[in-house]
């Protein structure tokens, strides 16, 4: 075989190897606590998604979609707000009547995928902040659940890049031994 054939076989191998991508999902919840009431004394409810919590470093992950699910409950009736992400600001609409209280996962579920702004400031520093904005009436901030798709790239080792170059120095080397024979 040619040595410029199996430069290019080495070199395709290589560049295969290096372009590896591994997808994985990321899951982050934040459940409510006594001051996640929204009401006339309390216009707004602010939290963050901190993933620093769940091994994130700032530049060897990228998240390139995710979707975020907020649970509110009401507590009379015609309750209405706004959910405001990375910029972005969702309309709640009607609260559905449920107590915070109720151990049945019921209320007023609202999931939407996370737009270009909150992805942004997800990779910026691994922190999401939410605020919770009350239009009319009063209702409570349940749990919200942050899901990620996040991908890295497979990077080699650094030893193995070096086999791999003192192998194919070697190949090369011998090549040339033989052609001086």
């Amino acid at each position: 075989m040619k040595l410029s054939k199996v430069l290019a076989v080495c070199t395709l191998t290589f560049s295969a190897f290096c372009s590896v991508q591994a997808n994985a999902s990321v899951i982050d919840t934040v459940i409510s606590d006594p001051n996640s009431v929204v009401n006339a004394g309390n216009s707004t409810y602010s939290y963050t998604h901190n993933l620093l919590d769940n091994g994130f470093i700032v530049g060897s992950t990228t998240y390139v979609s995710g979707t975020l699910k907020i649970r509110l409950t009401d507590m009379n009736q015609d309750e209405s707000g706004t959910i405001t992400v990375g910029g972005q600001v969702i309309p709640t609409g009607n609260i559905a009547n449920q107590s915070l209280n109720d151990p049945s996962p019921a209320g007023t579920f609202f999931e939407f995928a996370l737009g270009a702004g909150a992805l942004i400031d997800l990779n910026a520093d691994g922190l999401l902040s939410v605020t919770i904005g009350r239009t009319t009436g009063n209702f409570a901030f349940a749990d919200s659940t942050l899901t990620l798709e996040e991908r890295r790239a497979a990077l080699p080792e650094p030893a193995s890049i070096a086999l791999f170059g003192t192998a194919l120095a070697g190949i090369c080397l011998s090549r040339r031994r033989t052609r001086r024979n």
